[in-house]
């Protein structure tokens, strides 16, 4: 895979259409990483105007993410405003801790491309079970891994506005929920990581985040959720008699309606020591409750994204991407997730084009290539 200048156009091979008008440098923030991370699906959004002089197509088929090597990045769509801001989520294989900044390409411009070159699917790794970007305008909520884990809107709003392009409004006294049936089962001795963006309406309430707990007899499963003491709060129960559960929570409290990344990571060991409560990338002090597994933790619960069932525990407020892993996310990804949810990872370089200067790319020696604006080395 390369790419090449003809005399108005770079070219991406192996593609039959050829002709990209326009490109600018995506450039990655690795002095923000705690360590080096391996297949970390970064944000970038993109402000319309890039497309003044030369728009993508209508809904943005021909963008594409191309490594500094020629490679086609795994990337997806999110969201294409010709009017507003652009949202893409893509791979980067291998994301270098203290390198200052590492660079991508999105081109665009190409009017002749047919099916758009993304992969969803192959942004998210193997150890995704499920995301959900939450800003369908209408219908279903995809899973973007694939996994086929889609949600059915239970009455929230459409068209909220999310930390990350649109989201979903829950209101609790409607009994707004998102449902996916009896999936994302975990036993206990397996890990598993839970995030997702959120914003409540009310702080005097108890919200569910995310949930798989059954709602009466062994109350068995998992959930997270903000307490109505304003604290964040992990769930893993086997048995409701006793204290056959771990049930830990932060100590620290939020009592505000402001957007939060947060996050549980459970590391299969059966134990509460094998939990980490993350808010807004930072891992929190915690309390613990109980501290007593004793038996499965699978159970026929549906999983719910802002509610614990049909009618308990509602999410009052926003939420946005949400996502589960079947593994524990470590404590330098969850940081850079919460970084990423904020567009703080990338930074735009100049609009370029082959119509003015020259620009010697960076991964490719001895091609010479223009640069709107001016001569460049």
């Amino acid at each position: 895979m390369a790419v090449n200048a003809t005399s108005d156009a770079w070219t991406i091979s192996g593609q039959t259409s050829t002709d990209w008008l326009r490109r600018i440098t995506v450039g990655r923030l690795g002095t923000k990483l705690g360590s080096t991370l391996t297949d970390f699906p970064i944000r970038v959004d993109i402000p319309s105007s890039y497309w003044a002089t030369v728009a993508p197509q209508a809904a943005g088929e021909d963008l594409v993410i191309v490594a500094a090597d020629g490679t086609v990045r795994d990337f997806e769509v999110e969201k294409y405003d010709a009017s507003g801001v652009t949202t893409l989520h893509y791979r980067v294989p291998t994301y270098t801790a203290a390198i200052a900044t590492e660079y991508d390409w999105l081109y665009w411009g190409n009017a002749g491309l047919g099916a758009s070159l993304a992969n969803a699917t192959g942004v998210w790794d193997a150890n995704f079970s499920g995301v959900w970007h939450l800003g369908e305008a209408s219908g279903a909520l995809a899973d973007s891994t694939g996994n086929g884990n889609t949600g059915t809107n239970n009455g929230a709003a459409y068209g909220a506005t999310g930390q990350i392009d649109g989201a979903l409004d829950f209101e609790a006294s409607d009994s707004d929920f998102v449902a996916m049936g009896d999936v994302l089962d975990f036993e206990k001795d397996e890990p598993f990581s839970l995030s997702a963006w959120t914003k409540r309406e009310d702080t005097t309430a108890i919200h569910t985040i995310i949930s798989k707990m059954l709602s009466s007899g062994t109350f068995r499963g998992y959930l997270l959720w903000w307490h109505s003491s304003d604290y964040l709060q992990f769930v893993l129960r086997t048995d409701n008699s006793g204290s056959k559960m771990i049930l830990v929570r932060t100590q620290a409290t939020w009592d505000d309606t402001d957007w939060h990344h947060v996050a549980a990571t459970y590391d299969g060991s059966e134990a509460v020591s094998g939990v980490t409560l993350y808010v807004d990338g930072v891992a929190q002090d915690l309390t613990t409750t109980f501290d007593a597994l004793d038996g499965t933790t699978l159970s026929a619960a549906p999983f719910n994204i802002g509610a614990r069932n049909s009618s308990t525990s509602h999410f009052d407020g926003i939420e946005d991407e949400a996502r589960v892993s079947d593994s524990e996310r470590s404590a330098d990804w969850i940081a850079a997730e919460y970084l990423s949810g904020l567009d703080a990872l990338t930074t735009l370089g100049e609009e370029q084009s082959l119509l003015a200067g020259m620009l010697r790319h960076p991964g490719m020696t001895g091609r010479m290539q223009e640069l709107r604006g001016g001569m460049v080395a």
